[in-house]
């Protein structure tokens, strides 16, 4: 016997990021360990503390 979740080809999965303060959200390009030599890069490239995937 087979689940339902098998009869489908595709699973859209939304998540909301609820429990993060809006104004701690970092969005801006920076200066990874705020080297300016490192070229600048989004915030899913760095390991910042306030990244909005917590």
């Amino acid at each position: 016997m087979s689940s339902k979740i098998e009869l489908i080809s595709h699973v859209h999965i939304v998540f909301y990021f609820d429990k993060f303060l809006d104004e701690k959200i970092l969005i801006d390009a920076r200066n990874p360990r705020n080297n300016t030599d490192y070229a600048l890069m989004g915030i899913f490239a760095q390991r910042k503390k306030n990244r909005f995937n917590k």
